[in-house]
């Protein structure tokens, strides 16, 4: 992806044996900067140029669109994120508290989606949750629509960057990694204690912890 233009590019994807789509690079989404526990840093990929640094962690991403290769916000929103940079929210309201301690306890500043708060016991939660969106406590992400009838797809890669290499990190550990989702899944909890003695015994490996980051960010949204 470092070596070609991607807003240049164009793609051809066969939908059936007789059917062929056109495919535009969607020209105003990027990849990021990977930190731990804040999935969209500070630098982007590959709009930005220049600035990358040796040892930084980067997400890739490739967006494709069968429409104009422009996406905007629409429709009803279900992903979210704690804010990364609130620290210490100050939350008054009951319920809000409430779901803001939830969503700290079970997700940290890792994304969410509504129906897992539905796995966890919450209910009547959407004016507490629109409130921490209000007060900043909380990003919402809304689906990224093209034109109507077209077709958005998404992919992505966590890469570090080396002094000799740009060396994928997210290639070869996702069998090992798909234990995460059917954990969250069985569970309804992304912290519970089977996973979280996975991770500990992954802490120190920089590898195992990459690709636990790329996977829970491609994956578990779904």
């Amino acid at each position: 992806m470092f070596d070609c233009d991607q807003c240049d590019a164009e793609l051809a994807l066969r939908v059936t044996a007789t059917q062929s789509l056109k495919i535009k690079s969607i020209r105003n989404l990027q990849g990021h900067r990977i930190e731990q526990y804040h999935i969209h840093a500070d630098k982007s990929i590959p709009i930005v140029r220049g600035g990358e640094a040796e040892g930084e962690m980067y997400a890739i991403e490739t967006f494709g669109s069968t429409g104009k290769g422009i996406v905007h916000h629409d429709m009803e929103v279900s992903h979210y994120m704690k804010n990364f940079h609130v620290g210490q929210a100050s939350v008054r309201n009951p319920k809000s508290k409430q779901l803001y301690n939830t969503i700290t306890k079970s997700f940290g500043t890792l994304g969410f989606c509504r129906r897992w708060l539905d796995r966890l016991g919450e209910s009547k939660y959407l004016l507490a949750l629109k409130s921490l969106v209000d007060a900043d406590f909380v990003n919402p992400y809304p689906p990224l629509c093209d034109i109507k009838g077209c077709y958005t797809a998404q992919f992505e890669h966590t890469v570090i960057l080396r002094p000799t290499c740009k060396e994928v990190m997210s290639s070869n550990s996702l069998h090992e990694a798909s234990h995460v989702e059917s954990w969250y899944v069985a569970d309804g909890n992304f912290l519970n204690r089977q996973l979280s003695a996975w991770l500990e015994q992954v802490t120190n490996n920089t590898n195992d912890q990459s690709n636990v980051t790329s996977y829970y960010c491609t994956t578990c949204w779904i």
